[in-house]
């Protein structure tokens, strides 16, 4: 290893130790984030009493497992690869595909290689922001729908039974709070992914291979867990993830059905992660400020996280190192928290179903058919 990449590794073993055994920041007071959370909690509650929301709340649910497959692919595909391998090109480097950047050297990607997290935190901000906007508006409409709705309850003579007046009259909020908390949850599972696949590339690594797509799987899992606990589970899930991709070539080979529904499995699971994160939206007029902060927030991480696993990955593939550990076993053996992603586990159970299916039935004696007599 030449004393440049001898520095950067250094600098990564650093990096590492600091964000696998660092503290979780907090981007307010205790006080003031228990205020929050509560007040957050009792908006989705007030709105979960409208009729209709458990079924919106449903087709969310749906609406972010179909998009997992189409998001992985349209972040893959709207990369520019093109200008990937032009930028190495005008350095003078023969570039050809993206594989073909692994050769070379580690200071030669520094040079190529620009500082990609700044957009992404930008476009989330906006879409944090504007999504921010919409719940408040939504819950306005839904205030205002409920009284009205409640006003026509009562004079009808409903009284205490006018709730389904006041139900009815807010529905069309309840249907604008969920649907921007969705679609904001979308936009930055999107630009997560499409930021993962982007510093991928420009290390050498094509997300387009079904090795490559699982482990910025594995990456982006890494990237956007929230708590520590969560994270640290996260890069031992990428180091067995690491290990398996180099035993088994098996998985080079893997049918494009199966990548399909490990992403779609994956990609349902960390909505699920960020649409809990986005309800602190749920504040009126302060998610404005909520949704842009955090948006801006998960995207560096993700910038950060990504650069730290594939910059690793790259001086472990060019001087054949092992993937570095991850945490101790003490800390790798607490709880599991609903955030955690069985990375692996999903993979080989999706493998297993596959080869389960492509087995030839048996008769229900357990023995296969005779063969046919020849004509």
């Amino acid at each position: 290893m030449d004393d440049y990449d001898k520095k950067a590794w250094d600098a990564l073993e650093r990096e590492r130790q600091r964000q696998l055994s660092r503290s979780p920041r907090r981007l307010v007071p205790g006080p003031v984030r228990e205020r929050a959370g509560k007040l957050g909690r009792s908006a989705h509650d007030g709105a979960s009493s409208v009729p209709g929301f458990d079924q919106a709340e449903d087709l969310v649910q749906e609406v972010l497992k179909a998009a997992g497959e189409v998001g992985a692919r349209l972040a893959a595909n709207s990369l520019w690869q093109k200008r990937i391998i032009s930028a190495y090109s005008d350095d003078g480097h023969r570039v050809a595909l993206i594989t073909d950047i692994q050769q070379l050297a580690l200071r030669d990607i520094d040079k190529a290689k620009p500082s990609i997290g700044i957009g992404y935190m930008a476009a989330g901000a906006a879409t944090g922001a504007a999504a921010g906007v919409a719940v408040t508006s939504g819950e306005i409409a839904a205030l205002v729908g409920g009284t009205a709705g409640g006003a026509a309850g009562g004079a009808g003579g409903g009284g205490i039974g006018a709730a389904p007046g006041a139900g009815a009259g807010a529905a069309p909020g309840a249907a604008v709070v969920v649907g921007a908390i969705a679609a904001d949850t979308a936009a930055v599972l999107f630009g997560s992914a499409r930021e993962v696949f982007h510093i991928a590339a420009y290390y050498g690594y094509d997300v387009n291979r079904p090795e490559e797509r699982l482990r910025a799987l594995g990456v982006l899992n890494y990237a956007t867990a929230s708590t520590q606990a969560a994270k640290n589970r996260a890069y031992n899930e990428l180091q067995k993830l690491a290990g398996l991709i180099v035993r088994n070539a098996v998985w080079k080979q893997l049918d494009h059905s199966v990548i399909t529904k490990i992403v779609r499995r994956v990609f349902e699971l960390l909505g699920q992660r960020l649409t809990k994160r986005a309800l602190g939206m749920a504040l009126p007029f302060i998610g404005i400020a909520i949704g842009a902060t955090l948006n801006a927030w998960t995207l560096s991480r993700t910038a950060d996280g990504a650069d730290l696993l594939y910059r690793q990955q790259f001086l472990c593939d060019k001087y054949e190192l092992p993937f570095p550990d991850g945490v101790s076993a003490t800390t790798a053996a607490e709880p599991e928290h609903d955030e955690d992603i069985p990375l692996t586990d999903i993979i080989e159970e999706e493998i297993e179903e596959q080869a389960r299916a492509d087995e030839p039935p048996d008769d229900e004696d357990g023995t296969e058919d005779p063969p046919a007599a020849s004509i």
